[in-house]
């Protein structure tokens, strides 16, 4: 039998063939010609339009029950578990967050990718093992085997569906909505419904297998067209050490007031590591991140669901270990290249004063957030750029397929399961597919959100949401994991409960350019675990009982051991490959760190 979701794949790359003919085609044509630009829309959308309608066909393959629909019959090798794991957080909004960032304030926004590679090996040693011992198919679901209530299942699973809708959802829409209106001027509601739309049909038509195909191509198509993109502006700036020596002077001729306050790049842009007092300050990133990479990287049901998919463990650590490498990348594919967009182009990326913002990119709080479109456009030869552009379309139709599969898993496994435990498999696929239509509807009405949030930096808004929620929720599932005599009633005040609430709001302390102030957000991270320190609310009830009802008392040992029981012939060499992907992460750390700034 041919395998149909292969032709979704191989219609995927036949897309950025086309994308890159259409500009071959043109290339004797100027970028801004309005010729041009009619001539790329109009066959972009005749060739898009043809692309669910093949996508629909991988429906017929490994879509026979619930286990191959929502984790692909947890048949996939190491690499088409790594390479989703990674296009699953390298979407669009990502290129567009991570260049920004660079560009307004430096390297040190690297540490949230690098510092990912050591929660990647706690993932595939730590916690994907309970995982796959427990058997579940999402996180809210080994809650509730873990603990044995419902009430954190419950929240978990309204918690993770909110976040869903609108946080990545929406930063993937508004990054996406940001390359085509640089790239193609298309309108914004039209361009961003139609990528809905087509990520839904590809969610829709073949469940997580076609999921990761497409993941898995996509990846290899942003990595090239990124690492092309990087050489090509490394060349124009003349190397590392001229972007060393000139960042800190690629300022905008017109600046707010007719001073050069604001606008200024960090003085540390050049070091991972910052001071106490700096916008990434060392302590924040040391404990706060690590805190939320436990939630992302360890408990969110985009990532982990990707691991589960693999045919055994040693498969599921490896793929770990493929992503882990592939997030060393993000630092030079990415932050870099955002840097040298404000370096050659100074007056639009760097604008400090609000009347020139709005005339470069429609918004009055800076324009940041265009640096990677913009160098796209500027320095890519024409027939790569068409490439680029597909690479951007597909970053985002990795994310949005990630989040509706996710998202349809939790809403059937862990909500309509609760009201018909009965149900057949035939019924859960159905509901699933048709809550990722519901998806859509939700994502199209928040679009008019998206278009008035325009301006901060994004990067910001991402971390800013992950701070305040992430800590609780990961205390639930590492101490769920460690300390086996842990209750639901404890866990639940982890999460629910606080000695100071005002230690948890955001105050703005520090005045910035023409605004209120901003706070880092991540100091916060540390003060919402030590909700933990709280134990005599319970009324006298131990916070160590090992009571749990009798139907959880076997699954819940189970889900503690991470043994595996079918040894693979080289799981031995991934343990020795993950020591050496620790020890890359910490000498790319101490590369990049300015060891003349004082940590106090």
């Amino acid at each position: 039998m041919i395998n149909i979701s292969l032709l979704n794949n191989v219609n995927t790359v036949a897309f950025y063939l086309i994308a890159w003919e259409i500009i071959k085609q043109n290339r004797q044509v100027k970028l801004d010609s309005d010729k041009y630009i009619k001539e790329l829309t109009i066959q972009l959308e005749k060739k898009v339009s043809r692309i669910p309608f093949i996508g629909r066909l991988s429906s017929c393959k490994n879509r026979g029950s619930v286990g191959e629909y929502f984790l692909a019959g947890r048949s996939m090798n190491f690499i088409l578990v790594g390479a989703p794991l990674f296009a699953s957080n390298i979407g669009s909004g990502r290129f567009i967050g991570l260049s920004g960032f660079g560009a307004s304030s430096g390297i040190a926004v690297a540490d949230f990718e690098i510092g990912a590679v050591h929660w990647l090996m706690v993932l595939g040693w730590l916690f994907v093992p309970i995982y796959m011992k427990a058997a579940v198919f999402t996180m809210p679901q080994y809650i509730k085997m873990r603990y044995g209530g419902e009430r954190i299942r419950v929240y978990l699973t309204c918690l993770a569906l909110m976040l869903s809708i609108f946080t990545k959802i929406s930063v993937d829409l508004y990054s996406g909505a940001i390359f085509l209106q640089q790239a193609l001027n298309w309108n914004l509601y039209a361009s961003v419904i139609a990528l809905i739309l087509l990520a839904a049909f590809f969610t829709v038509g073949g469940g997580l297998t076609a999921v990761i195909w497409t993941d898995f191509i996509q990846t290899v198509i942003m990595v090239v067209s990124a690492f092309i993109l990087m050489i090509i502006s490394f060349v124009r700036v003349g190397g590392m050490q001229q972007i060393r020596n000139l960042f800190p002077y690629a300022l905008a001729y017109t600046t707010l007031h007719n001073t050069t306050e604001c606008g200024v790049p960090n003085e540390y842009y050049f070091s991972l590591i910052r001071p106490f007092d700096a916008d990434l300050p060392w302590f924040g990133i040391l404990f706060g991140h690590g805190v939320m990479c436990i939630w992302y990287w360890c408990s969110d049901q985009v990532i982990v669901q990707r691991a589960l998919a693999a045919k055994n463990l040693t498969h599921a650590r490896a793929g770990c270990l493929v992503a882990g490498i592939l997030k060393l990348l993000p630092l030079f594919l990415i932050v870099f290249p955002g840097m040298i967009a404000r370096i050659l182009f100074p007056d639009e990326i760097g604008c400090a004063d609000p009347d020139v913002c709005y005339q470069v990119c429609r918004s009055r709080n800076g324009c940041s957030d265009i640096a990677y479109p913009l160098l796209v456009l500027r320095l890519m030869p024409n027939a790569i750029r068409g490439l680029t552009l597909a690479c951007m379309i597909a970053a985002l139709m990795s994310s949005l397929t990630s989040i509706f599969n996710s998202s349809s898993t939790i809403f059937t496994i862990d909500i309509w399961q609760r009201f018909r435990q009965n149900a057949h498999d035939w019924e859960l696929m159905i509901v699933g597919r048709v809550f990722v239509m519901f998806l859509v509807g939700i994502s199209i009405l928040w679009i008019p959100v998206i278009r008035a949030a325009q301006g901060a930096r994004l990067f910001d808004y991402i971390q800013a949401v992950s701070s305040f929620l992430a800590p609780p929720v990961a205390a639930c599932y590492l101490l769920g994991i460690l300390w086996k005599r842990i209750n639901e009633e404890i866990s639940g005040l982890t999460i629910f409960d606080l000695d100071n609430p005002e230690k948890a709001i955001e105050i703005p302390t520090r005045p910035g350019c023409d605004s209120v102030g901003i706070v880092f957000y991540l100091k916060t991270a540390f003060v919402w675990i030590c909700g933990l320190e709280k134990p005599d609310k319970l009324d006298g009830q131990s916070t160590c009982s090992d009571s749990h009802p009798h139907d959880n008392t076997s699954n819940r040992r189970n889900s503690t051991s991470i043994r595996e029981e079918h040894v693979s012939s080289w799981h031995k060499e991934c343990s020795y490959v993950a020591i050496i992907m620790l020890a890359l992460s910490a000498f790319v750390w101490a590369f990049f760190t300015d060891y003349r700034i004082r940590l106090n």
